[in-house]
């Protein structure tokens, strides 16, 4: 049997916004996983540039979102993004 469990993403978007999504969960505190991936993929499209513009982005959204509804646990997440990625520019 095959299921759908989640179209809470689902939408015709950049990949990059996928991107930011692994490295904020599935890639972080592994790098050998981002490696992996991109090795299956290819590289990583988009400039440096747009990278840490939609990292901030994605991390406010997250954020914002969360507290919104009420998450506190994705809240968290989102707010540890924006430290990350503000972290970047410097």
């Amino acid at each position: 049997m095959v299921g759908v469990i989640d179209f809470g993403r689902a939408d015709l978007r950049p990949a990059l916004t996928d991107f930011a999504r692994l490295s904020a969960q599935q890639f972080r505190g592994r790098p050998e996983l981002e490696v992996a991936f991109f090795e299956g993929y290819g590289e990583r499209p988009g400039d440096v540039g747009a990278w840490e513009r939609l990292r901030v982005r994605e991390a406010i959204g997250t954020a914002a979102w969360a507290h919104q509804v009420g998450d506190e646990g994705f809240e968290r997440q989102g707010l540890r993004m924006i430290a990350e990625a503000l972290d970047l520019e410097r």
